[in-house]
């Protein structure tokens, strides 16, 4: 269990991972490790697109840090959103094989250190300097493809609702 704490969210359906500070992804992956959660070697993955029915595809995370779980890899993992606690499937979390035929998998959450607070993050947003001023995660596909999402831009708001779970095994 993470310390319960306020942090800000970009919700990004440009991003996969969910990617957040260094200091609580390792904690958040700490309490993995007894599911054998454990440090990706260099970030580096294969993972097939649920998207599409092509080949394995090379993938490199924008992080600092990247993790691995078992591919068999089945716990629970929830985010804390606007009160609001949404499961991420665990076949949403495994990004597939760190290599072809591996039994290791890369995991659905990263660390990056420009996400700590400080008052510019730069090269996290296609390149752009954000002035953001405070800690905040990246929330990407592995969070979105659990929950319906509706955005209301021009009130600067989005709502989220269960996904029907029938036939979802």
């Amino acid at each position: 269990m993470l310390e319960d704490k306020h942090i800000d969210a970009i919700f990004d359906t440009g991003a996969l991972p969910i990617i957040g500070d260094p200091d609580r992804i390792e904690q958040f992956y700490a309490a993995l490790e007894p599911s054998g959660a454990k440090p990706a070697p260099g970030g580096i993955g294969i993972y097939t697109s649920a998207w599409s029915s092509g080949p394995l595809t090379s993938c490199r995370t924008m992080s600092d840090f990247s993790f691995a779980v078992p591919c068999n890899f089945s716990t629970p993992i929830s985010v804390h959103v606007g009160g609001k606690e949404v499961e991420i499937s665990p076949d949403a979390f495994n990004l597939g094989p760190l290599s072809e035929g591996s039994d290791t998998c890369l995991a659905g959450a990263a660390s990056d250190k420009s996400l700590t607070g400080s008052k510019s993050a730069s090269g996290i947003l296609s390149g752009d300097k954000a002035d953001l001023g405070t800690e905040f995660w990246i929330l990407g596909d592995v969070f979105l493809r659990n929950v319906y999402s509706a955005w209301g831009v021009g009130q600067k708001r989005i709502g989220f609702a269960d996904l029907d779970k029938t036939g979802r095994e």
